[in-house]
């Protein structure tokens, strides 16, 4: 038998599910561990009446029309979020902030959804971030000091 808040806890589900909300909001030397990314970028491109699949690497280039998928594995159970920012200024997400559990495959912005790139001569970069808390109060700090977390290698551009 265990005790939460005054309350004891019969079920081992109900007891491991109390820990993992704990350690969530408690925190723990894990916390500060990497995150291992397994992360792919897809473009679907039409060509000849027909789409084909081609994954983007760094510097790649789009072209108007192009469908773009997230697709992400993770070493562990974090919080992730990704988005695309464009030379205009404009942030589109394409993998709202979530808990995402590790050694699951992950599609943004579904697993059949895809994003459509109509917008010529803009260079668009993505951001994808995960880790044990996020944005939650601190999104407006998180866009301030995007450039200085670049430069520090906390945060890989992938353009």
């Amino acid at each position: 038998m265990v005790a939460v808040d005054g309350r004891e806890l019969d079920d081992a589900d109900e007891r491991r599910e109390v820990d993992e909300v704990a350690r969530r909001d408690i925190g723990s030397d894990r916390d500060a561990a990497p995150v291992q990314v397994e992360l792919h970028l897809i473009a679907k491109r039409e060509e000849g009446g027909v789409y084909r699949a081609v994954e983007l690497q760094q510097g790649a280039q789009l072209q108007q029309g192009d469908r773009v998928q997230l697709r992400f594995k993770l070493g562990r159970d974090v919080e992730a979020y990704a988005f695309l920012y464009d030379s205009e200024g404009v942030v589109e997400a394409l993998f709202p902030e979530q808990f995402v559990y590790s050694g699951i495959d992950h599609y943004g912005p579904s697993e059949n959804g895809w994003i459509t790139l109509n917008e010529i001569d803009r260079v668009y970069t993505l951001y994808f971030v995960a880790g044990p808390r996020l944005l939650d109060e601190n999104a407006g700090e998180f866009f301030e000091r995007a450039g200085e977390l670049i430069e520090q290698r906390q945060i890989d551009r992938f353009t």
